[in-house]
C-alpha cells in the first residue's frame, strides 16, 4: 500500500482529531447552557471563575511537553530507536512531574487567598481547593506527546470527550437530586481529574504497544542544547494565548463582576468552534511539518511539500472558518437566546467578534508549527508578544468604552497582528 502524502495524512488526523473535539464541543456548550440554566447569573459567573482560575493555574506550570516530544523524539520513534525515545521521554517526564506539584501547591495558595476576590464563600473554599489534587496528576503532556508520534489521534479524540460527559452526568445528578454551586464545583473538579488520569492511561498503554517502557524523569537531555530554548519558547507562548484567553476572563470578572465574566466565558465556549480546532491543526500538522523541514535540512526533497502542506491547509482552514462566521454574525443572538436564555443575549456583540478572531487564528493554523519545524521558535514566540502586547492595550483601552465588545475587537486585531507577522517570517525564511 503506497504511503499516503503529508497533506493527506495531515488531514486524516485532522478529522479524527475533530470528530471528537465536534462531540467534544457540543457537549461543552450544553453543559455550560445546562449549568447557566441551573444557576444564577452571580453563582455561574463564580463558576466560571473557580474553573478559570484551574486552568490558568495549570498553564502557568505547563510547559508543554507533548511539543517537545514531537519536535526531538519523532525521529527516534520512526526508528524503534527505544533508547533515543527514552531519552526524550525522561526529559518531559520531569517536566510534568514537577510542574503538576507546582501547579498543585499553586491552587491551593489560589483557593486559600484569592477566595474573596473570587466571589467564595467560606463553604466554597474548600471545594475550589480540591482542584489541588486534580492538578497534581495534570503532566499529561509526555503521554499526549506518545499519542501523537504514534500516530493515535483516534486516542486523543476520544480523550477529548472525557470532561464534558463526566460533567454533563454530574450536572444530570444536580438536577436529581437539587444541588446548587458547591457540587457544581465539584463536578467540574471530577471532570478533570477523570481527564488527566484517562490521558496517562491512554499514553502509558501505547508505549508498551510499541515495545518501550516507561522511563524515570529527569530535568537533563543532553543530546540536544537547544531543547531548553525549545521548551522555554513554546511555554511562553503557550502562555501568552493563555493569558489572553482565560487570564482576561478573569480580568474582566475582576473590573465588571462575574456575571460578566460568565458572559464572557459563554461567548468564548461558542467561539471556541473554531478556537479549538486551531489547536488540533497545530497537533495534527506538527509531526509531517516537522519531517518534511528535516528532509528539506537532509538534501532539499522536502521543501515543495513543506509549502504545499501549509498553503493548502491555509486555503481549507479559511474558508470553513469564513462559513462560520457568517452563519455567527447572522443568527448569534438568536443562538444564545436559544441556548442560554435571554440575559445573555447582550453578549452576541462580543460573541462575533471573538468568532472572527477565532476564525483568523484557524486559517493560519499551520504557520506555528511550521515556524516550530524550521527553528523559528523564539521568533515566533516574539510575534506572539507583539500580539499580546495589542490585545492587552485595546483591551484596557476599549472595555471601559465599549463594554464586552470591545474585548472581542481587541481579539480580533490581535490575531490579524500576529497572523500577518508570521506569513512574513516563514515566506522570508522558506526563501518564496
Amino acid at each position: 500500500m503506497a504511503a499516503r502524502s503529508p497533506l493527506r495524512r495531515a488531514l486524516s488526523n485532522f478529522s479524527v482529531l475533530m470528530g471528537g473535539r465536534a462531540v467534544a464541543g457540543v457537549l461543552s456548550v450544553v453543559v455550560l447552557a445546562l449549568a447557566a440554566r441551573a444557576l444564577d447569573a452571580e453563582a455561574f459567573g463564580v463558576l466560571v471563575l473557580v474553573h478559570t482560575a484551574a486552568v490558568v493555574v495549570r498553564g502557568l506550570f505547563n510547559f508543554k511537553p507533548s511539543d517537545t516530544v514531537v519536535r526531538y523524539g519523532v525521529a527516534a520513534f520512526d526508528q524503534s530507536d527505544g533508547e533515543g525515545f527514552g531519552r526524550v521521554l525522561s526529559f518531559t517526564l520531569g517536566l510534568d512531574l514537577i510542574c503538576g506539584i507546582a501547579s498543585a501547591l499553586a491552587m491551593l495558595l489560589v483557593a486559600l487567598f484569592a477566595a474573596e476576590w473570587m466571589g467564595l464563600s467560606e463553604a466554597l473554599v474548600g471545594p475550589a481547593a480540591l482542584y489541588a489534587v486534580a492538578l497534581l496528576v495534570s503532566g499529561t503532556g509526555s503521554a499526549r506527546g506518545v499519542l501523537r508520534v504514534a500516530d493515535r489521534f483516534d486516542a486523543i479524540s476520544l480523550q477529548q470527550t472525557v470532561a464534558p460527559v463526566v460533567r454533563l452526568l454530574g450536572i444530570g445528578l444536580a438536577a436529581a437530586f437539587g444541588w446548587g454551586l458547591t457540587e457544581f464545583v465539584l463536578i467540574w473538579v471530577a471532570a478533570s481529574l477523570a481527564e488527566y488520569l484517562n490521558m496517562l492511561r491512554l499514553g502509558w498503554r501505547e508505549l508498551r504497544r510499541h515495545g518501550m517502557k516507561l522511563v524515570r524523569p529527569s530535568l537533563s537531555y543532553r543530546a540536544d542544547d537547544r531543547v531548553w530554548g525549545f521548551v522555554w519558547t513554546v511555554y511562553w507562548q503557550s502562555n501568552l494565548e493563555m493569558a489572553q484567553r482565560h487570564g482576561l476572563i478573569l480580568l474582566a470578572g475582576a473590573v465588571l463582576g462575574p456575571a460578566a465574566a460568565g458572559m464572557f466565558r459563554i461567548a468564548r465556549e461558542f467561539a471556541d468552534v473554531l478556537a479549538k480546532p486551531v489547536v488540533v491543526v497545530r497537533q495534527a500538522v506538527f509531526p509531517d511539518l516537522a519531517r518534511l523541514w528535516q528532509q528539506h535540512l537532509e538534501d532539499g526533497s522536502g521543501t515543495r511539500e513543506f509549502r504545499r502542506l501549509c498553503v493548502r491547509l491555509g486555503l481549507l482552514s479559511a474558508l470553513v472558518a469564513a462559513l462560520v462566521v457568517g452563519a455567527i454574525a447572522t443568527y448569534g443572538a438568536l443562538l444564545l437566546e436559544l441556548l442560554v436564555g435571554d440575559s445573555y443575549v447582550y453578549g452576541a456583540g462580543l460573541l462575533t467578534w471573538l468568532m472572527l478572531a477565532a476564525a483568523i487564528d484557524f486559517g493560519s493554523a499551520s504557520l506555528r508549527p511550521a515556524a516550530y519545524a524550521m527553528g523559528f521558535a523564539a521568533r515566533a514566540l516574539h510575534i506572539q508578544l507583539v500580539g499580546a502586547a495589542v490585545n492587552v492595550v485595546l483591551f484596557a483601552a476599549l472595555l471601559p468604552l465599549l463594554g464586552l465588545t470591545g474585548i472581542g475587537i481587541a481579539a480580533a486585531a490581535a490575531s490579524m497582528t500576529v497572523v500577518a507577522a508570521m506569513a512574513w517570517l516563514l515566506a522570508k525564511g522558506a526563501g518564496s
